[in-house]
Formats: C-alpha cells, sequence, structure tokens
C-alpha cells in the first residue's frame, strides 16, 4: 500500500474554544458547557484513549438562540443551523457547534446539565466549565447513533460516577424505556448485574 500522499485528520480544538469564548463574552451569555468528545478528553486520563474529533461542542440554553445567530450573522461568519437544534459555525481552523437540543423537547435535558455542570478544563488560565460525567452520559444515550453508543461504553467504562444519578437523569428526560436501554450497557460494562430488573440497590 503506497502511503506517501496519506493525509491524517487534525484539527487543534483550542483556537475554537478561545473564539467561542470570546463569542460567549460579546453576547453576554455567562452559562454554557462543554460537552461532546472535548468533554470525554477531561475525564479520560489515559490520552491514548482520546479519540479524534473534528469540532467543538458547547451546551447552550435554547432561549439564548435567536441572540446567537444575530450574532453570528453581525460577524459574517460561516455557519450553518444544525438538524438538533442550535448553530454550526464552520470558518478556516473554527469548528465550533452551539447545540441547544430543542428536537424532540430535549432542551430541558442541556438546561440542566448547564447548571449543573461540575467539571473544568482551563484554556489560557481561563475557566471553561464541562458538563457531568451524568448528564454526559444521558446526552450520549439520547443519540442512538453508532459512535455514541461506542462513547457510551467508554463512559461506563470509567466507573468514576454515579450510576444511580445517570441513570435518574435519563429516566427524568428521556423516559423509561431509555434508562432500561441505559441498564443494558451498564451489565454489559460490569455496572449492574447480569440479569434481574434495575433496582436501586443494584
Amino acid at each position: 500500500m503506497n502511503t506517501n500522499n496519506k493525509e491524517f485528520q487534525v484539527f487543534d480544538p483550542n483556537p475554537s474554544i478561545k473564539f467561542a469564548l470570546e463569542f460567549f463574552k460579546k453576547v453576554g451569555i455567562s452559562e454554557f458547557a462543554l460537552i461532546g468528545k472535548l468533554a470525554m478528553w477531561v475525564y479520560i486520563d489515559d490520552e491514548s484513549r482520546h479519540e479524534f474529533t473534528k469540532d467543538v461542542d458547547f451546551a447552550v440554553f435554547l432561549k439564548e438562540a435567536e441572540k446567537i445567530e444575530n450574532e453570528v450573522k453581525k460577524q459574517s461568519l460561516n455557519f450553518r443551523h444544525l438538524q438538533i437544534g442550535g448553530i454550526g459555525i464552520r470558518e478556516k481552523g473554527l469548528n465550533i457547534d452551539l447545540i441547544d437540543r430543542r428536537l424532540n423537547g430535549i432542551d430541558a435535558l442541556f438546561i440542566k446539565a448547564i447548571n449543573e455542570a461540575s467539571g473544568k478544563v482551563y484554556v489560557e488560565e481561563e475557566a471553561v466549565p464541562v458538563v457531568s460525567l451524568e448528564y454526559l452520559i444521558a446526552m450520549k444515550i439520547v443519540s442512538g447513533e453508532p459512535k455514541d453508543d461506542k462513547d457510551l461504553k467508554t463512559l461506563l467504562s470509567l466507573k468514576d460516577f454515579d450510576y444511580k444519578k445517570a441513570r435518574a437523569i435519563v429516566n427524568s428526560h428521556l423516559g423509561a424505556i431509555t434508562a432500561e436501554r441505559l441498564d443494558v450497557f451498564a451489565r454489559e460494562a460490569g455496572i449492574l448485574p447480569k440479569r434481574g430488573p434495575y433496582t436501586e440497590g443494584s
């Protein structure tokens, strides 16, 4: 196999994060949270498990949607509307998704996730709030896409979180059926017994 012309994907998230932080300040948004693959990086100590990502994802409030879009247009930024709800900014070197998750009324999950963001990462000494592991788990299972199921398995393998809380979040925002689907993944990860219904004492 000739690999002389092989190009590997690379993406430095720092410019996108810094741009987003300045953008939030400019429009007066003080509450948001880092989510997605970069949030996973925060919780996974082993950098060899930090899988490639092509963008930076932030959870934002649905009520900020108009303000965000107006500023994006004011700055003449190249953007697209996200199918799940929100704005994707695509400029040279910048790949930022500002997600409000209005699809199917799941914005309430994102509101709570932002309010209860418990992690922090620093970019040039500026603190960036990071969604908690429990809410990140809920965000992954709501997708149902294979790549997010894969991420979910990775998160459950960390075991450094409160499964009872994660399940309660899923049950509250996504329903009992989705909570039971989470149990299936938890059994595979050895968090729950292999057999029997979920109980709080499991």
